[in-house]
């Protein structure tokens, strides 16, 4: 015969609390580009801001023009194929909700090198996980 009251079923595991906290040696980058690849053992990105070297346009005083562009590798993160595939899905998550409320995000084609802006507020990057 069935008991009408079953025990509880005890939980092997304890309670986990979270903690966040920032390394000392963290660092924040604004980038306008990365390089990746996901492979068997690990996910690869490398992160990469954009810098222009303007040059003066002879006879048209205050006129530049940039013929040179350097991509400075400023971060180099790995991590693991499941990782790398919920870092997209996170991202991909945040740019609907982002097009929703504001419109689409205008981009150029991947492979493409064009002048990004900075941001010129701090307080649009500075939020996290929002």
């Amino acid at each position: 015969m069935a008991s009408s009251n079953p025990k509880p079923i005890p939980n092997p595991s304890p309670t986990i609390t979270a903690k966040v906290e920032f390394n000392l040696d963290h660092k924040t980058f604004f980038v306008t580009g990365l390089l990746g690849t996901v492979l068997p053992e690990e996910g690869r990105m490398h992160f990469y801001t954009t810098h222009w070297k303007p040059e003066p346009v002879e006879g048209q005083p205050g006129r530049l023009k940039s013929t040179e562009v350097t991509q400075e590798f400023v971060t180099d993160i790995r991590m693991s194929p499941a990782t790398f595939k919920n870092i997209m899905q996170w991202m991909k998550q945040q740019v609907d909700v982002f097009e929703q409320n504001y419109g689409e995000i205008k981009t150029q084609p991947i492979g493409t090198t064009a002048p990004v802006p900075a941001p010129t507020q701090q307080s649009s990057v500075d939020r996290r996980y929002t």
